[in-house]
């Protein structure tokens, strides 16, 4: 009877050590599991800053063009102004010789 009892307890053990290991490869999956479904949720979160930022990159340019405009009209009003002026100035200078 000792050699079927210690033969039982041997088959117990290690059904118990496999039992711990697969317990263990169960938890070791879940975590990996939880590790990439979180990646995938950065990688979303990322993919919407990075469309936030290519339309106020967009918007950023689209403004630095109008800057660009609105100072070619500054000098090209200047340059009006500047002519006015002069013509203004060479009308009184007529008058006065």
């Amino acid at each position: 009877m000792g050699d079927s009892a210690d033969k039982l307890r041997k088959l117990y053990s290690s059904i118990d050590e496999k039992d711990s290991a697969k317990l263990l490869e169960i938890k070791e999956i879940e975590l990996e599991e939880f590790y990439i479904e979180k990646l995938k949720d950065q990688r979303h979160k990322m993919e919407i800053l990075k469309g936030e930022f290519e339309n106020k990159n967009q918007i950023i340019e689209d403004k630095d063009e109008e800057i660009e405009n609105l100072n070619g009209e500054i000098s090209s009003l200047n340059f009006k102004y500047r002519e006015s002026i002069n013509a203004i100035e060479n009308y009184k200078n007529g008058f006065e010789e």
